[in-house]
């Protein structure tokens, strides 16, 4: 049976399966807590929903570059694999 874990995000408690990896699950929330203190720390009077929003468009933010990131890194590999069997052809 999945453990329960609890969440504070926001002042919110929520609880959550951790599904045996309670630690992984305790880094997305401490990720998630410091994006929201990153918003939090450049605006003032912004209600918990707009702060909410705007760190998870932070977040979306990360992703989409480090998909980006990755991407490019496959792009190579796979160049220099076919680079690869293109010379091994040509040794052939």
């Amino acid at each position: 049976m999945p453990e329960t874990f609890n969440a504070v995000i926001l002042g919110r408690t929520l609880p959550l399966k951790a599904n045996g990896n309670e630690d992984y699950l305790r880094e997305v929330v401490d990720y998630v807590n410091r994006k929201v203190d990153e918003v939090k720390g450049k605006s003032t009077g912004m209600t918990d929903l707009n702060v909410a929003l705007l760190a998870i468009l932070n977040i979306a933010d990360d992703y989409f570059v480090a998909l980006g990131k990755q991407r490019a890194v496959f792009s190579q590999i796979e160049q220099r694999c076919d680079d690869l069997i293109e010379y091994i052809d040509s040794k052939l």
